[in-house]
């Protein structure tokens, strides 16, 4: 009997480009809808059942490796079913007719600058997966208004492989269309019409020729374009979707009201949405908060609502779901929190970045061994505090549950006192004395909270619904892409962060070690600044005090890097990787690469944190 392609063994890739660098190529407003409104329906388990992690969204890819990376992941993945769908522009090649399919930054007058399909047809040709399927939206020549590109298109290339389906919206001499004012490019609506409302007096199943024959009727009834396909033997017969018009199905989904309302066009859904938002069931407000946030639509009213029940809501799953919604339509900013796309980045130090370090800053190679050696490090997106928790935050969660710090409980700090280079665990110091007898965090509320030991970072972030960060988020928030050296860039400035040569020139000139030696915590706090007070050092992504202020502690261990060559005493599951710097450290520790670390029960003057936002799974779909 025919079953769906197994969830857990398929992959599923949308890609989108709609808004260009350039304007030979005009704006495709509604590429973003479909990805929402595909993703949706794909990962519903009325119609397919993806997770959200086998449905990957690819929206505006910027680069070749933008756009054929999680081609090429899912390609490797996949052992049952892997879908490729892409809308966009089609270019084709003048010399030999290639189709390319288009990045934000092409060009169109340089076909170089766009992806050949040949390219993602070898990665398909390459999966094990024994189904794949090829959905391609995309025309052959454009108009100003009214169509998807102005050059040439052309549609794919035969596949010679076995259990191949390609579906293109158009044929070689033919345009797809993205008729003005509606909300989907006029193939994938008739998709996305067939995966809502089935196709009556069809099976159980909708197979790939079965969906094909029904967008073929419906766009020659609208004497739209018609689409094209092409397969290998019997590979039309494969199931792909549930038919939500089988009265088997119809019953079987009686008693979910699951929303799926994609072709009913922004404004009419999510007007239903909001309204389900009222629910007196937390399962329906769930559900309603999770579609908002794929729909593209953050218009005011809807924001505003989201906000209410992200900040009120009775059920804690519902407030998830809504905060969620809200991260996805670019609203991170009103929490504070920055969104760090998927991706690869540069991690660690590498020979010739050490090298330079040393030319320039006299810096000793043994500051960047445990860094070594620099590798590729890929990445999903995750969202991430802009600052540091500052002592305002944390003393709303003590005040909220009572909640006592390993200081507090055990009576003492880990503090600085002068004439030493080391720091000393002193009696009637915790985060609310910062300085001892006769201080309060009161007098440093935008501070970095300080003196805490990991498990009260943690029991903060388990709060407020957060963690804290991996050592490759941290890094990767903090550097970027580019494997810079200190969050602004390779060249170390003066007066961009909170460090001990700020202090230095505050207190006089003279040098470093001397200050350190002289100071005291007892006497001379704070010296730690407010989160944020060095706008002009932040990074890539815009987070601020990546460099100095507090030391910021990590979920990892302290262990070597993959394939390292250097190994250390410290290495194991002892202590806690700690990265940024302090105050009272120079250049060095403030690198973006560089690693410190501390016992987990250390709880210092300099050690602060800030926080990783998931987008979980508010429900099982």
């Amino acid at each position: 009997m025919p079953s769906l392609p197994d969830p857990a063994g398929s992959r599923a890739v949308l890609l989108g480009t709609g808004h260009f660098d350039r304007p030979d190529l005009p704006e495709i407003s509604a590429i973003r809808n479909n990805l929402s409104a595909l993703a949706e329906a794909l990962r519903s388990e009325r119609v397919w059942g993806l997770s959200r992690e086998h449905c990957v969204l690819v929206e505006d890819p910027s680069t070749n490796v933008g756009m054929l990376d999680p081609i090429a992941t899912a390609a490797g993945e996949a052992t049952d079913t892997l879908l490729l769908y892409y809308a966009g522009h089609g270019l084709v090649d003048s010399k030999r007719g290639d189709l390319h399919l288009t990045l934000t930054t092409t060009n169109a007058q340089r076909i170089y600058t766009a992806v050949p399909y040949d390219v993602i047809r070898d990665i398909l040709l390459d999966s094990r997966a024994a189904c794949r399927i090829v959905i391609l939206d995309c025309c052959y020549s454009g108009r100003a208004l009214g169509t998807m590109a102005d050059p040439a298109t052309t549609v794919v290339d035969e596949v010679s492989a076995e259990g191949t389906y390609i579906l293109a919206a158009a044929s070689e001499n033919k345009v797809a269309l993205a008729p003005p004012g509606e909300p989907f490019t006029a193939f994938t609506a008739e998709l996305l019409d067939i995966f809502q409302r089935g196709v009556e007096g069809a099976g159980e199943l909708l197979d790939l020729d079965t969906i094909y024959r029904r967008i073929q009727g419906n766009l020659r009834g609208r004497s739209r374009p018609v689409p094209q396909k092409r397969d290998r033997n019997t590979a039309g017969q494969t199931p792909l979707v549930q038919n939500q018009a089988h009265p088997t199905i119809i019953e079987r989904n009686a008693s979910r009201r699951e929303f799926l309302q994609v072709n009913a066009g922004v404004a009419e859904v999510t007007h239903a949405m909001l309204e389900q938002l009222g629910s007196l069931a937390p399962a329906e407000r769930t559900e309603a908060a999770h579609a908002l946030g794929w729909l593209d639509n953050a218009e005011q009213p809807v924001l505003e609502q989201l906000y209410t029940v992200a900040d009120h809501d009775t059920d804690p799953r519902v407030r998830q779901s809504a905060k969620n919604a809200l991260l996805r339509l670019g609203e991170a900013g009103r929490f504070g929190i920055v969104r760090i796309p998927a991706g690869e980045f540069r991690m660690g130090t590498s020979d010739r970045q050490r090298a330079y370090l040393r030319h320039h800053y006299g810096m000793e190679g043994s500051w960047t061994y445990s860094e070594s050696p620099e590798r590729t490090v890929s990445l999903p997106e995750f969202y991430i505090d802009r600052t540091l928790v500052t002592n305002a935050q944390f003393a709303e969660f003590t005040q909220a549950t009572g909640y006592r710090t390993v200081a507090e409980t055990l009576g003492s700090g880990h503090i600085k006192l002068p004439g030493s280079d080391n720091v000393s665990e002193v009696e009637g110091v915790n985060w609310t004395r910062p300085a001892g007898a006769g201080s309060t965090w009161r007098d440093v509320p935008d501070h970095p909270v300080v003196l805490l030991a990991s498990q009260d970072a943690v029991a903060y972030a388990t709060w407020v619904g957060k963690r804290l960060p991996t050592e490759a988020e941290w890094e990767k928030a903090a550097r970027g892409t580019d494997g810079r050296l200190w969050p602004w860039g390779d060249t170390w400035e003066d007066g961009r962060c909170n460090t001990a040569d700020f202090h230095v020139r505050r207190t006089g000139g003279g040098v470093r070690a001397q200050w350190w030696r002289s100071f005291s915590q007892l006497k001379d706090a704070p010296l730690t600044t407010p989160v944020g007070a060095f706008p002009q050092g932040a990074s890539p992504y815009g987070l601020l005090d990546c460099a100095g202020n507090a030391c910021e502690r990590t979920s990892n261990w302290y262990e070597a890097y993959p394939d390292a060559w250097e190994s250390s005493q410290q290495y194991g599951t002892t202590y806690h990787v700690l990265r940024g710097g302090a105050f009272h450290h120079g250049p060095e520790l403030a690198r973006t690469a560089a690693r410190d670390f501390a016992h987990p029960l250390f709880r210092t003057f300099h050690d602060g944190f800030r926080c990783v936002t998931d987008l979980a799974a508010e429900t099982d779909r």
